[in-house]
C-alpha cells in the first residue's frame, strides 16, 4: 500500500510539472511602424532554450510560467517579458545609442609575397 501511495503521489508531481510547461507563441513588432521583424532572438533566460522570428515576426517556444524570456534584436533594446499565458506579443524600440556612426579604416602596409587577399586602392 505504501508503494502505491508513494507511485500515485510521483505521477501526480509529475502531471504538476508538465501542466506548468507551455508553448509560448507571439508576434515581435517594432515600436515605431508596428512592423513584424523577423530575425529576432527569443531566448528563455539563464538557459540554451531559444528561437529566432519567421518571416512574420512570429514565434514559438517552450517555457514554465514564471520563466523570463528575452527578446533581442541588433539596433534594438532587449525586452524581457515573464511567462504568464500562452501568447505574448512583444513591441520593441530602437536603440539609437546602438545606432551611432560607424566608420572603418583600414591601413598598413605588406609585402606583396605575403598578401593573400584581395587588394584594392582608392
Amino acid at each position: 500500500m505504501k508503494r502505491l501511495s508513494i507511485v500515485v503521489t510521483l505521477i501526480a508531481f509529475a502531471q504538476i510539472i508538465a501542466a506548468q510547461s507551455l508553448a509560448v507563441t507571439g508576434t515581435v513588432t517594432d515600436a515605431d511602424d508596428a512592423s513584424t521583424l523577423p530575425g529576432v532572438n527569443v531566448v528563455v533566460k539563464n538557459t540554451t532554450n531559444g528561437t529566432v522570428t519567421d518571416i512574420d515576426g512570429r514565434y514559438q517556444i517552450t517555457a514554465n510560467r514564471g520563466d523570463i524570456i528575452v527578446f533581442s534584436f541588433t539596433g534594438y533594446k532587449s525586452v524581457e517579458k515573464t511567462v504568464s499565458s500562452s501568447v505574448i506579443d512583444v513591441q520593441i524600440s530602437q536603440d539609437t545609442k546602438l545606432l551611432d556612426e560607424v566608420v572603418a579604416i583600414g591601413y598598413g602596409t605588406m609585402r606583396k609575397k605575403d598578401l593573400t587577399g584581395a587588394v584594392s586602392s582608392v
